[in-house]
């Protein structure tokens, strides 16, 4: 069609297309281009409107947690279901066990809140003292278990083998 024209009239032609077709470029592109930008400002003082209100909540839920675990480790030596003591010689009295050595280690200061660290040397049975860890880590709120060693010693005199368990316990103190 444009071959038996010559360049002055091609060009013309152009001239005369260039409009409609700067447009037809306006209308599909640049005008959805410019509403998707401004939905998306819309959208996102919405969210951050939204993601501040979220963000409270998250805080006042990881406090609850935060609470949660420091009054489990917190030491609390007027709650009989806290005290250590109490605790382990309930239980050495009924799974014959014999607590050797109950004694404070340190006390260290870690931010804003101390750790107190005390050790425990129990004598007797392996599984017993299996157990008595089991629920120091389960079932009671005594403190953390921090470390844990078993050594079996043997007793010249009674040509006997006893297990000694010696328990790092820490908890923090307010």
């Amino acid at each position: 069609m444009f071959q038996h024209l010559t360049y002055q009239k091609k060009l013309k032609w152009l001239s005369i297309s260039i409009l409609p077709v700067f447009f037809i470029c306006y209308q599909l592109a640049i005008k959805k281009t410019l509403q998707e930008y401004q939905t998306y400002r819309r959208s996102l003082g919405q969210s951050a409107a939204s993601a501040i209100s979220s963000s409270l909540a998250d805080l006042t839920d990881r406090k609850a947690r935060v609470l949660s675990l420091y009054d489990r480790f917190s030491l609390d030596t007027f709650a009989t279901d806290k005290n250590l003591l109490s605790i382990a010689g309930a239980f050495c009295k009924s799974n014959a066990l014999m607590l050797k050595e109950y004694r404070t280690v340190g006390l260290q200061k870690l931010d804003s809140t101390r750790v107190l660290t005390r050790i425990m040397t129990f004598e007797g049975h392996f599984i017993p003292g299996v157990k008595f860890i089991y629920d120091l880590e389960t079932k009671r709120m005594a403190g953390h278990v921090s470390s844990v060693q078993f050594a079996a010693i043997e007793d010249r005199q009674n040509k006997s083998t006893k297990m000694d368990l010696t328990l790092y316990i820490q908890n923090l103190i307010p």
